[in-house]
């Protein structure tokens, strides 16, 4: 009895372990857009920009100021925004179908206009996959009390 208990317990950890290394390939997916995205804006890549953003992307940056998917690409292009260092941590992706949700918090430091920031936020992004690729409609980012 107490072996049958522990072949079935054994079988039932290598299962938890398997799914535990296995990785959604659409949440795999949607995090290699994120990763793309992130560096575009420090590379300041706007090509790469144009094709991970959705054309009708809602931009809410952490100060409450809003930007559609040109304001947001101008602003970069121009220099008026510029990321530096992007460190998240926390990063959770949830899909459901064709659109995904990437939450997490993270450490920013940006010029925004004469501005140099460092700021901690919490973040929303949500992606929808369209024409086969995951893109990005919408972030909304909260800044974090500082500690």
């Amino acid at each position: 009895m107490i072996r049958q208990i522990a072949t079935v317990l054994a079988a039932a950890l290598l299962a938890m372990a398997a799914r535990a290394g296995a990785e959604d390939p659409a949440e795999a997916a949607v995090l290699k857009r994120e990763e793309a995205r992130l560096q575009a804006m420090v590379k300041a890549d706007l090509a790469a920009l144009e094709d991970i953003l959705a054309d009708d992307l809602s931009y809410f940056h952490s100060s409450g100021n809003a930007d559609t998917k040109r304001e947001f690409i101008d602003a970069i292009r121009t220099g008026r925004l510029k990321y530096k260092q992007l460190d998240r941590e926390g990063v959770a992706v949830r899909v459901y179908g064709d659109v995904a949700v990437v939450t997490g918090r993270g450490r920013f430091q940006v010029r925004s206009g004469e501005d140099d920031l460092d700021v901690r936020l919490r973040f929303t992004d949500v992606y929808v996959k369209r024409g086969g690729k995951w893109r990005m409609v919408a972030w909304q980012s909260t800044r974090l009390p500082e500690k």
